[in-house]
């Protein structure tokens, strides 16, 4: 009986327009982030390659001009002119602005005579859903991570793309901070919410197969978390894909910022929450598959109160504002990460775990002034938040039983 509904869900949910309009829609708007959008993003590398190329035409057109005018004499009280001046500024520019095309850290530091640290600013870029909030420590050791964990490298191990972020690596851990979570939250959102209402074009499964109606439920949920799940690692795969054929792959044994405050640290002495000691490195493949799993669970919680909500309001659209709401709740209500709700501490509240990536980096540690905002009590916040949902997925179901609601439904 599993299978039988498992499976018919999963093909009604797969032949669903909407969802194939959606894959389209993810894979174009992949293709058009990493072709005209990341190339442009502004990063911790001092070069600019527009900047240099629109310095390099302007080079040029001075030579040309006094060129064509003929005042390439040298004057007699400074030795030069300006022609001269504008021909080497242009030659070594041009230079310049081909190594930095090609990604070629090496000749950019034999054009510039600088080292990596050379190279790399210190105004690191680290977004955020609290711009107001917005952590210099952390861009600060941003800095000191890019141009650090190079310094010992040989440079031709390493590219200018590697310093600016843009590899496939590099950029699957951005994808993770930033967007993974809500952009595959509002996916199952929208994917589950018509699930089980739309069933009323399918009668004869929900009505005619003897099956109980909870169990019945319980299996829509499980093929639409698979569907999700298959969804968000493809989309990983061809995100990472797409980078790597255009900026390499980068490092695999690549690590990243942590911020890390021990219960002996957090006291009234050690006031300061940027204390050097707090930062930190951890493994990056650990961070993504930490952070793949927390998503997953917090996907199937929303898969169940999509059919809570269902069962409740039995209409798509309805289902699907709420669930959006309940998504983005901690950009809309979430003020600050530091507050509780009627005496419950905010690390055990579900919503401030929806940026997992902030926690996992303990830039909601650093916001708070705290060690409790971790995977283990985000966990716990998840496993309660999911308890209340099946102990009010059980009682709706016996309240809107099967028969009541495909007569309500229709």
């Amino acid at each position: 009986m599993f299978r039988y509904v498992f499976t018919e869900t999963m093909k009604r949910t797969w032949r669903n327009r909407k969802l194939r309009l959606l894959f389209v829609l993810t894979v174009l708007l992949i293709l058009v982030y990493c072709t005209l959008v990341l190339p442009r993003t502004s990063t911790n590398a001092i070069f600019d390659a527009t900047a240099t190329e629109a310095q390099v035409e302007n080079h040029y057109g001075t030579k040309e001009n006094q060129l064509s005018s003929g005042t390439v004499q040298f004057t007699q009280f400074t030795s030069s002119n300006t022609y001269s001046q504008a021909k080497k500024d242009f030659e070594e520019l041009s230079q310049l602005h081909y190594a930095i095309q090609d990604g070629d850290l090496a000749r950019i530091m034999q054009l510039t005579d600088l080292g990596i640290r050379g190279v790399v600013s210190d105004e690191g870029d680290v977004p955020s859903l609290f711009p107001a909030r917005e952590s210099s420590d952390f861009a600060l050791q941003g800095y000191y991570y890019a141009s650090s964990s190079t310094e010992d490298l040989n440079t031709n191990q390493v590219s200018t793309h590697m310093l600016e972020d843009k590899t496939a690596i590099q950029q699957l851990y951005r994808f993770v901070e930033r967007y993974l979570p809500f952009a595959f939250l509002l996916i199952t959102a929208f994917i589950a919410s018509e699930v089980l209402v739309s069933d009323r074009k399918h009668p004869t499964i929900k009505a005619g197969k003897p099956i109980d109606w909870r169990m019945y439920i319980f299996y829509q949920s499980v093929a639409v978390f698979v569907i999700c799940g298959l969804y968000m690692i493809g989309t990983m795969v061809i995100y990472t894909a797409v980078n790597g054929l255009l900026f390499g792959f980068g490092p695999l044994g690549i690590e990243i910022t942590s911020y890390a405050m021990t219960p002996q640290e957090n006291t009234l002495i050690n006031t300061y929450r940027g204390d050097m000691s707090f930062f930190g490195y951890q493994n990056g493949w650990i961070y993504v598959g930490l952070s793949m799993v927390f998503i997953l669970v917090m996907m199937y919680v929303l898969i169940r109160v999509s059919m809570l909500f269902s069962l409740i309001f039995r209409q798509d659209m309805i289902v699907l504002v709420l669930s959006i709401l309940l998504v983005t709740v901690s950009s809309i209500y979430l003020a600050d990460s530091s507050a509780g709700i009627f005496g419950i501490d905010p690390w055990y509240l579900p919503h401030n775990y929806i940026e997992i990536g902030r926690v996992l980096m303990g830039e909601m540690n650093y916001i708070a002034f705290t060690d409790q905002f971790t995977f283990v009590n985000g966990l716990i916040a998840m496993a309660f938040t999911l308890l209340v949902v099946e102990v009010l997925l059980f009682v709706t179901s016996f309240i809107m039983n099967r028969q009541r609601f495909e007569r309500q439904v229709r």
